[in-house]
């Protein structure tokens, strides 16, 4: 009649095991009567299935009227082999394998399109992905036939929910739960406990400082609370940004700190920046990665320098001018060295009498002559960007040393007639030369033992005598207080010459002889010991 509205869609409810073809299931509400009467709301559409392949459509749109009525609900559910779905009432599915029953509220069944699969139903693990087409709807679960007494674990894409775990009562029953559907949820429902990814504690660097002699290592403590995991700790180094080598992995203890990599020092120089990348996995799930913080490798300072002339604690040393030396230091780095020498007169060196640095000699050579003490030094290796250790200090004492030596030892004046006179003063023969090999100014003295036989040319006569003169090296000793006039020699030691030098370009003089052969001197064979002595001027 005039104004009449139009009827609800009515229901469709289809089982299938697989359901295939094409074109559309309707359940449309009618349209008003004229313009005044009001549309049919929609109808329920309900179709359980094992397998599909149809392409067509369902609706249950409102029918067109004064007011459209409303869109009704499609319910949709595919189960698996062994398990079937089917309608408990206009708002409850149901998914059961002939022990386990998964029953499904739908909070709003208007205007309302679900669609649930279900992909596993065992008493161990239950899977299934629900989706609506209302953001609000809610679906409410209510899962019987479990394992007796036994927790199970709940997840809403992949994460558990708060109220997990639940415990099935004492006839297998699991408390209802809900989760609110959009888009689709994958819901999960397992008795097994879920695996719970292994966190990494701790993780330190050796050493707090590094260098090119010394490996850089890294320690992590990895830490599981699921009892009997196989934890493995993995390890990537890199140098300057760049990767060096592959993956390193290490099966670790639980809780326990561990050296887990090193890298070696032939892997990085000075200046380089290092990092290391770490994580861990117990076989299941792997932590975040994670990076150490970046260093840098720092300078290697020179060895320690060892001393090797003067010998330490040489109390007689002599050589006023020495050459210390001292073997190379060796740097990690290959840097080029220089050295800094240190001398005092102190045990700790301190006030040094010199200071020389930056020498790339292995030897400092003293340029003045140093005095009569004793002397404390030591040298240390610098690399331009910092010195290393001091060398252990050494000492010697340096003491006068007097020592006279005979470069031309012996004097023959041939055959000589009674009366005969005859001297060295004209080189033939040549005279005594000494040298002083000592290291201070020097007196010597002279004696000799008798040379004639004849009782009127003894010792202490002119028949034997003896002066100081020159020889190459002029001003070699103090000539105003020498014996530089003739003398008659002694068996008593005289002083010949004094202040005798002792440098090398002044430091030979002669001793002249002059001989005169007695009257009554037997004709036979003629000699003389000369000794000649030395002490400090």
């Amino acid at each position: 009649t005039y104004g009449n509205g139009g009827g609800s869609g009515g229901s469709v409810y289809l089982t299938a095991g697989t359901l295939s073809g094409s074109g559309t299931i309707t359940a449309n509400g009618g349209s008003g009567y004229s313009s005044y009467g009001g549309g049919g709301a929609g109808g329920r559409i309900a179709v359980y299935y094992t397998t599909k392949s149809f392409n067509g459509t369902a609706t249950v749109t409102g029918g067109t009227g004064y007011q459209n009525g409303n869109s009704g609900a499609v319910y949709r559910c595919e189960g698996i082999s062994g398990v079937n779905c089917s309608g408990v009432s206009g708002s409850t599915s149901l998914a059961t394998n002939g022990t386990i029953e998964l029953r499904t509220e739908y909070t709003i069944n208007t205007s309302l399109e679900v669609n649930k699969t279900i992909t596993n139903i065992n008493q161990d693990n239950l899977k299934w992905n629900d989706s609506s087409s209302n953001a609000s709807c809610v679906a409410i679960y209510n899962i019987t036939g479990l394992v007796a007494s036994t927790d199970y674990y709940i997840y809403n894409n992949s994460v558990e929910i708060s109220e997990s775990p639940l415990q099935a009562d004492g006839s297998g029953n699991l408390a209802l739960f809900n989760v609110t559907l959009g888009s689709e949820h994958k819901i999960e429902v397992t008795g097994t406990s879920p695996n719970t990814a292994p966190t990494i504690t701790a993780n330190v660097t050796k050493p707090d400082n590094v260098y090119t002699n010394t490996d850089w290592m890294l320690n992590l403590t990895v830490t599981d609370p699921d009892s009997g995991d196989n934890l493995t700790a993995y390890t990537e180094f890199y140098v300057n940004s760049s990767s060096v080598g592959s993956v390193y992995s290490l099966n670790v203890t639980n809780g326990t700190n561990t050296n887990v990599d090193n890298l070696s020092t032939s892997e990085f120089n000075k200046g380089a920046t290092l990092i290391a990348e770490f994580w861990a996995g117990d076989e299941t799930e792997n932590t975040t990665k994670y990076n150490t913080t970046e260093i840098t490798v720092l300078n290697s300072l020179p060895s320690q320098v060892n001393l090797s002339y003067p010998e330490n604690n040489d109390s007689f040393f002599t050589n006023r001018t020495p050459r210390f030396n001292w073997t190379a230091a060796t740097d990690a780095d290959d840097d080029i060295l220089v050295y800094q020498f240190q001398l005092s007169i102190h045990s700790d060196v301190s006030s040094p009498l010199i200071d020389e640095e930056n020498m790339s000699n292995l030897y400092y050579d003293q340029q003045t002559e140093l005095d009569f003490d004793t002397y404390y030094w030591k040298v240390r290796a610098n690399d331009s960007e910092g010195a290393g250790v001091w060398s252990d200090i050494w000492n010697f004492t340096l003491t006068p040393s007097v020592s006279i030596v005979f470069v031309n030892d012996s004097i023959s004046f041939g055959s000589m007639e009674l009366n005969e006179i005859n001297d060295t003063t004209n080189d033939a023969p040549k005279p005594f030369i000494l040298e002083h090999m000592g290291n201070t100014e020097a007196n010597v003295s002279i004696k000799a033992t008798s040379l004639w036989s004849s009782a009127s040319a003894p010792l202490n006569t002119s028949y034997f005598q003896f002066k100081a003169d020159n020889s190459t090296e002029t001003n070699s000793f103090d000539w105003l207080n020498s014996q530089t006039i003739w003398s008659d020699m002694s068996d008593i030691y005289k002083e010949i010459i004094g202040k005798f030098n002792y440098s090398d370009s002044n430091d030979l003089a002669e001793i002249e002889i002059r001989v005169k052969v007695p009257l009554d001197e037997i004709p036979v064979q003629k000699s003389s010991i000369i000794t000649v002595y030395g002490i400090e001027s």
